[in-house]
């Protein structure tokens, strides 16, 4: 009988040994898989710690609670992630909401001090037209002395012209002086050009800096002289720095007035043979407190501005490389007729007219 069951008894054995060896197995490999698991979740919450926020990878998990883990785990760092971002966006705009009230802040104390300025210049401006006045007024009343010599005529000529000359300054600063422009006119640019050359051209001289002048039109526009006057001072004062800032020796500016197309428009440009505008800032260059110049040497308004005074006026302001290799901006306006009396010619009767001083 005992020998009958002792088979029996050692199958029994090697088959419970089997199955006991089988259970562990897998024991050990469910363990080793969990842990393998959590170590790798365990490596992915040290990385969003250190500030790498990227979702880990979700892979294969051996059961249905680990697959849940690791899910909440990836859906935790893809908003954490997604917060983070939303944190930037609101810190680099309120950067920037700042930085424009500061902008802002100094444009407010810019303004009053300009119109300090242009209350003590228009001040200014009137004390010195009276004497100038009366200086005219004797020199009329000298001029129509008989038997006058030719050498105090000639004098009396120079003076005269001379003070004809600050009279017209005077007028162009108190006129520039306003706060407020006018209503529309019919303006001649030609006049306009004229009043901005008188305002510039000593600074120019100064700068080494040559200025020509091109008139090939005799339409006017309606529009505000004072404005006009503004965008034009605007171009003139960037390509000065312009070709200030590129430190030339043969600085050159040239004001051209032409008729832009058949459409009756005319066309308002001035060059200069500075640096030019890069490339990858020629898009932002009528932005609002956009400026290539130095922090402190420029308020990103001029052009801006510009573009706004000519837009209402139906008109297009531009820029364009020029052939000497400098910046070329122009305005465009529609033409309201022409001026009577007068004939399209060279740039040397436009100096003898009087239309541009003499001597530019």
């Amino acid at each position: 009988m005992l020998r009958r069951l002792t088979p029996l008894w050692q199958r029994n054995l090697l088959v419970i040994c089997a199955l006991l060896i089988g259970v562990i197995g897998i024991a050990l490999w469910i363990s080793w898989r969990t842990a393998f698991d959590l170590r790798r979740l365990q490596v992915a919450a040290g990385r969003i710690a250190s500030g790498d926020l990227s979702p880990p990878e979700e892979r294969g998990v051996p059961n249905l609670e680990m697959a849940e883990l690791q899910s909440s785990f990836v859906t935790m760092a893809a908003k954490l992630r997604d917060a983070r971002d939303t944190l930037d966006r609101q810190f680099a705009q309120e950067r920037r909401m700042l930085e424009a009230v500061q902008t802002l802040q100094r444009q407010v104390v810019r303004q009053e001090r300009l119109a300090a300025v242009g209350l003590l210049v228009s001040g200014i401006a009137h004390e010195l037209n009276n004497p100038l006045q009366a200086i005219l007024g004797t020199i009329e009343v000298i001029e129509r002395t008989p038997d006058m010599p030719a050498e105090a005529s000639e004098d009396i000529t120079l003076i005269k012209a001379q003070s004809n000359r600050a009279r017209d300054i005077i007028r162009n600063l108190s006129r520039f002086s306003r706060q407020k422009p006018g209503p529309p006119i019919l303006v001649d640019v030609r006049d306009v050009i004229s009043s901005v050359v008188q305002l510039r051209k000593r600074e120019l001289d100064s700068a080494g800096i040559s200025l020509d002048i091109e008139t090939a039109t005799v339409r006017l526009v309606m529009a505000s002289f004072a404005e006009l006057e503004q965008v034009l001072l605007n171009f003139v004062l960037n390509a000065q720095q312009a070709v200030e800032g590129a430190d030339r020796k043969d600085g050159r500016i040239l004001i051209r007035l032409a008729d832009a197309d058949a459409a009756r428009k005319i066309r308002l440009e001035v060059w200069d043979n500075g640096p030019g505008v890069p490339k990858e800032d020629e898009q932002k260059l009528f932005q609002p407190f956009f400026t290539t110049k130095p922090v402190g040497s420029g308020t990103g308004l001029g052009l801006s501005v510009s573009y706004g005074i000519v837009d209402a006026y139906g008109g297009a302001t531009g820029y364009y490389r020029n052939e000497w290799g400098g910046a070329t901006f122009f305005v465009e306006l529609l033409s309201a007729g022409e001026a009577p009396g007068y004939a399209v010619t060279d740039d040397r009767a436009a100096v003898r007219r009087g239309r541009v001083p003499s001597g530019v």
